[in-house]
């Protein structure tokens, strides 16, 4: 496991817990028989936190008949094989997707690096890997229009140059 990103959970996963406590509570007092459907996103490093956090609610017992999904964006590897094992066993239970763009080399570059860190049990994806079409890096806009059949044309960024 990326010591970083589970210190960075750590760091939030009391109040966020707490806070998704309350609000379950309040719900199943109102609605005792409903299913509650719990869903977390991140692009980059709260790709990670979103894994850490769906992961976390399957194996925490107020969470047990909450059904959890997940949906990454740009998303670097966060655990080694035994975590992707874990994790894999419990993310049959719920929806998963993690999407990358082929051309996000910020993504390649992290996973590079998290694998020459570690000796012997390297960085490697968890369930629900999807690949999209090439696209234009980084940028939540570039993995939203990659989602987006409909915006053929990309969004200009804040690092393009206007052309007068």
């Amino acid at each position: 496991m990326c010591q970083n990103y589970l210190a960075a959970w750590r760091s939030v996963k009391p109040g966020i817990f707490a806070r998704l406590e309350k609000i379950i509570s309040s719900f199943r007092r109102k609605n005792p028989a409903e299913n509650i459907k719990l869903y977390f996103t991140g692009h980059s490093l709260g790709a990670a936190l979103a894994t850490l956090a769906a992961f976390d609610t399957r194996r925490t017992r107020f969470f047990k008949k909450c059904k959890p999904g997940l949906y990454t964006f740009g998303g670097s590897y966060i655990g080694n094989k035994s975590f992707a094992k874990s994790f894999n066993a419990l993310a049959k239970s719920f929806s998963c997707k993690h999407y990358l763009d082929p051309n996000d080399s910020f993504v390649r570059r992290i996973n590079d690096y998290l694998n020459l860190m570690v000796k012997g049990s390297p960085y490697c994806p968890v369930a629900g890997q999807v690949m999209l079409p090439a696209g234009k890096g980084h940028e939540i806009r570039n993995y939203m229009n990659l989602l987006d059949p409909a915006k053929q044309r990309r969004q200009p960024s804040h690092n393009d140059k206007k052309i007068s």
